[in-house]
């Protein structure tokens, strides 16, 4: 009996789908076309790309390169013989071999302008000789390949741009581009890649969202949990009025408030977030004179706001903690470098050599930074 390619491809279709049907053991997979799946996370948003991953030899070893795309993968849309597929009803690739290559969501996200809902999805493409290639999400992310497509299945359609790339034996999903609200997938086979850019449209109101729902379990019960959910908000100026109760309950929450360094100075940054510097600087003040306050962490807040240009909140730390720590290593450091900032390098100067009066002389490093600091100021440059 003599078959046709076409007629023997389903018989072999028909012969392995029967083989899974009846036999529990687990096989190689049919082509030797290995199972592969990637995932990458945009903060909380995870994104997941199972798929089978054919080479660009065939099974005999034959070389396909030159073949790959209109050949062994056609373009645009064609009839399989098999399943749902027919002249009426013509399928896309599944974008891999053998099973259904998926992509799952954990949320929602932005591809192409679309707002693509959480879920798992067929993933389908039909390649195009010009222009641009056309990508399909089906509701249907189980049946095998491409043999059960149906258009009214279809969740999402949207274009993409292939571009040449460098050979890729395998084909291959690859994040070539990862970031905290966005991301590239890149499909890659044989010289061509097909990149796919997924994007999370709130990512931090994703974690307000989860912050909210930590706080009313376990997490709630620890005064750090509320000045951490609290300071989150302050960094990304997101959320402040509620960002200002979470910061107050783990001052004065029932059971669970403290009033120490950590909880005022959660309050101050939130305040100072929401741009009322004169309350945010009464609880900066507090904290710095709170017993828990520990001298080097002023020291280090102080610097941290000379760095982002808040150099009179910062002058002022350091002011607080020379009064709340008097003849205590750094506090004269922290003048110099305070005085510094204000470009006064004579007081800066003066507080440099009262800080290499009060330095350890066995400490090495710190002797030989302040005379290095000294040299600047006397030269007129800023130490910070």
């Amino acid at each position: 009996m003599n078959f046709s390619k076409i007629e023997a491809s389903i018989l072999l279709a028909v012969l392995f789908v029967s083989n899974i049907a009846i036999s529990q053991i687990i096989l190689s997979p049919s082509g030797n076309n290995q199972k592969s799946f990637v995932s990458q996370n945009m903060g909380l948003v995870k994104v997941s790309i199972s798929y089978s991953s054919p080479d660009v030899h065939d099974d005999k070893g034959n070389n396909r390169t030159g073949k790959i795309w209109g050949d062994v993968v056609p373009y645009g849309y064609f009839n399989m013989y098999f399943g749902l597929s027919s002249e009426e009803n013509p399928s896309p690739w599944r974008a891999g071999t053998n099973e259904n290559t998926s992509i799952e969501f954990s949320h929602a996200v932005l591809v192409k302008g679309k707002n693509i809902k959480a879920g798992k999805y067929g993933f389908f493409i039909a390649p195009a000789q010009e222009g641009d290639w056309e990508v399909i999400l089906s509701k249907n992310s189980t049946s095998w390949g491409s043999y059960f497509y149906e258009p009214e299945d279809v969740a999402y359609r949207f274009s993409a741009s292939p571009k040449e790339n460098e050979f890729t034996k395998f084909l291959t999903y690859e994040f070539t581009e990862r970031k905290l609200e966005s991301c590239i997938v890149e499909l890659q086979w044989e010289k061509i890649a097909l990149p796919l850019k997924i994007e999370v449209e709130d990512v931090y109101g994703l974690y307000v969202e989860q912050i909210r729902n930590e706080l009313k379990n376990y997490a709630g019960f620890e005064y750090a949990s509320w000045a951490q959910a609290a300071s989150f908000c302050a960094d990304q100026k997101i959320n402040l009025d509620e960002a200002l109760e979470w910061a107050n309950h783990a001052i004065e929450g029932k059971w669970v408030g403290q009033k120490n360094y950590t909880t005022y100075l959660t309050k101050a940054r939130v305040l100072k977030a929401a741009g009322k510097d004169d309350e945010a600087k009464v609880f900066f003040e507090k904290a710095i004179f709170h017993p828990t306050a520990v001298i080097f962490d002023v020291h280090g807040l102080g610097r941290k706001y000379i760095s982002v240009g808040e150099i009179d909140l910062a002058f002022d730390i350091f002011q607080w903690n020379a009064k709340a720590h008097p003849k205590q290593w750094p506090i004269n450091v922290g003048l110099m470098r305070g005085y510094s900032a204000k470009g006064d390098y004579k007081s800066a100067l003066k507080y440099c050599k009262k800080a290499q009066k009060n330095v350890d002389p066995e400490d090495d490093l710190n002797v030989k930074s302040l005379k290095k600091l000294q040299t600047l100021l006397e030269e007129g440059k800023d130490v910070n």
